[in-house]
């Protein structure tokens, strides 16, 4: 693992749900939370956006509640 990772970055829940929103409204993917964390660390600016990145976005289990919760904040 330590031959291809670089780096390792923390994101907050606000970073998970502003990246939730973008991939549902820009991208037309819904996606659970945690399929976003990835794209919450390129989405905030904490990973070189010089570089190439790859950014996993999986998992469709998410339920409208939590669709709800994740737009209003």
């Amino acid at each position: 693992l330590q031959e291809y990772l670089d780096d390792v970055v923390l994101v907050s829940e606000k970073d998970i749900a502003a990246s939730f929103r973008s991939l549902l409204y820009r991208g037309k993917l819904l996606v659970e939370p945690a399929g976003a964390v990835a794209a919450a660390a390129f989405f905030s600016g904490k990973v070189d956006q010089d570089r190439t990145t790859v950014a996993a976005v999986t998992g469709g289990n998410v339920t409208a509640e939590t669709v709800q919760t994740l737009l209003s904040l």
